[in-house]
């Protein structure tokens, strides 16, 4: 995701340990370097497993946004849920577009001719910067969802008046107008020329480039505190808060013994929390770079394999989130099976065991399979008797 100076993840190891040198191919920069990472392991990381990781994650997110769509609950958190799958999937398509072609095909070929050349600095030229606008609207989003889960459960009373749908609607498209506008400027810190003693294409930096007083600004300063620690703070804040919530109503459900809304709230906690710490984990390895930088000899082969490392958490954070769903969500897999898939097993059979079920807290959270998604805290409109 973000390298040594905190330009985009998906970029290859030698121009982000040395601030992007835009005037040198990949394979040039690299045998500089000193390091040169075998060719099998460049296919097999880079290509195989990062391609086959964004395909299934691309179907996933897809599935996703089906399957919430046929949710008739609360339309916030269908929107919420939504918006982070269409970000997730901008991220896994720009993913599946660059990294195998700079990061895998062309550090292994001994010689590429021109074309191929220019169509790798066309790659870093506009493919980078809308990379940086999905990234940075997919964290912001993690956030929103965060913060809506938050006051759901933790502040029910605001919850009536901040969870409306006129808000979330605000709220994403302040999240896609902050990642646009504060991502342009990386348009314009290079551009593409043409080598006069060999004639080839190549991508050079502008008077705002990354060495650049405002590439120093923009990228150390401000992209650092505004897309790598302020959320990460607001992340761990909100899901400390979470946690603490998520005990205490499972203390109360105990005590009062079943409640059908309570245990489908602390459901969707569930959900969030997990797809937090997910979030958190997949991405920290990536805040660790620039410390690494300074630490390790960069002319060695570990910062390049941490690098691709960090590819894979990141294309496989913006993967998972179907399968969390899956497994946690009950009322997901239904709807899946059911309506999606056409098939009526998974239900017959959920239907027969809690039948025979005579627990009564597993029937509440068997129960919590037919319930809607409600992420307004108190807001709530309970289900419709059976005619």
């Amino acid at each position: 995701m973000l390298g040594a100076n905190s330009s985009y993840q998906f970029t290859s190891a030698e121009e982000d340990l040395t601030t992007t040198e835009y005037n040198k191919s990949t394979l040039e920069a690299s045998t500089n370097l000193g390091c040169q990472l075998p060719v099998a392991f460049n296919i097999t990381v880079n290509v195989i497993i990062l391609g086959v990781v964004c395909i299934l994650g691309l179907i996933g997110n897809t599935l996703s946004v089906i399957v919430l769509h046929r949710e008739r609950g609360n339309r916030v958190a269908v929107v919420l849920l939504q918006s982070l799958a269409v970000a997730d999937n901008a991220c896994l398509l720009l993913a599946l577009i660059y990294v195998p072609f700079i990061l895998g095909i062309l550090p292994s070929l001994p010689y590429y001719s021109n074309t191929v050349r220019t169509v790798a600095v066309y790659f870093r030229k506009y493919i980078e910067p809308v990379a940086h606008m999905a990234q940075t609207g997919s964290i912001w989003t993690v956030v929103l969802l965060a913060a809506n889960r938050y006051f759901a459960i933790c502040r029910p009373f605001q919850a009536q008046t901040c969870l409306t749908m006129t808000r979330t609607k605000a709220q994403m498209g302040s999240v896609v107008l902050f990642s646009v506008t504060f991502n342009f400027p990386r348009f314009f810190q290079t551009r593409i020329s043409i080598d006069p003693t060999t004639g080839h294409t190549q991508l050079t930096a502008t008077n705002i480039g990354p060495r650049s007083e405002f590439g120093e600004i923009y990228t150390n300063t401000l992209y650092t505190m505004l897309v790598l620690v302020l959320p990460f703070i607001l992340l761990l804040i909100l899901n400390v808060c979470l946690v603490c919530a998520l005990r205490a109503s499972r203390r109360g459900v105990r005590r009062n013994s079943v409640n059908r809304l309570a245990a489908n709230e602390n459901n969707i906690t569930l959900v969030m929390i997990i797809i937090i710490v997910v979030f958190l984990v997949c991405l920290l390895p990536d805040r660790l770079i620039p410390l690494l930088v300074r630490v390790l000899d960069t002319s060695g082969c570990f910062l390049q394999v941490f690098l691709c490392i960090c590819n894979l958490l990141f294309v496989l954070n913006s993967s998972v989130n179907f399968f969390i769903y899956y497994f946690i969500r009950r009322r997901f897999r239904n709807i899946l099976m059911t309506r999606v898939c056409k098939c009526k097993t998974a239900l017959t059979r959920l239907n027969t065991g809690w039948s025979l079920n005579s627990n009564p807290i597993q029937q509440a959270h068997s129960l919590e399979s037919t319930d809607n998604i409600h992420l307004k805290g108190s807001m709530y409109s309970p289900p419709k008797p059976k005619s």
